[in-house]
């Protein structure tokens, strides 16, 4: 029996390119948000992925791969989370929800709600408290 998926409205995935933003896209389709674009940020002294270090070529072969558009934006992190919250305006006007894949770190959590926030963005976390054992195994099996 198939579960039945409710219909959301387009998202924006913060996506760093790692294991668990890649299981947080798949648990946001799964429960039938539209992904309309990838994101994420970029240092500007390094071009990674900020926080991951991933070469953000690598997320623009993932993103291509996946057939989802990518936005990355190049910050300083000086002032990072009015950065993060600039960056999201431009693609604000065509998605309704924002996702993350945090599953534990309060902090993180904390910023995500907080950029949703002034962003006017509803905010999923679709990982958030559960077991990371339990993550890991779906992940493989996914």
């Amino acid at each position: 029996m198939q579960k039945h998926r409710q219909k959301r409205g387009s998202s924006v995935v913060s996506f760093s390119g790692g294991k668990d933003s890649c299981l947080a896209l798949y648990k946001a389709i799964q429960k039938g948000y539209r992904i309309k674009y990838l994101f994420n940020t970029i240092s500007d002294d390094f071009e990674r992925v900020r926080f991951h270090g991933v070469r953000k070529e690598t997320v623009a072969m993932q993103a291509q791969a996946l057939g989802i558009r990518l936005v990355q934006q190049e910050t300083s992190g000086i002032d990072y989370e009015n950065e993060y919250v600039a960056a999201l305006h431009n693609v604000r006007g065509n998605v309704d929800a924002l996702v993350f894949g945090d599953i534990h770190v309060r902090n993180c959590y904390a910023f995500a709600k907080r950029v949703s926030k002034k962003v006017g963005l509803s905010l999923s976390e679709p990982l958030w408290g559960l077991r990371t054992e339990n993550l890991f195994r779906e992940f493989i099996n996914a």
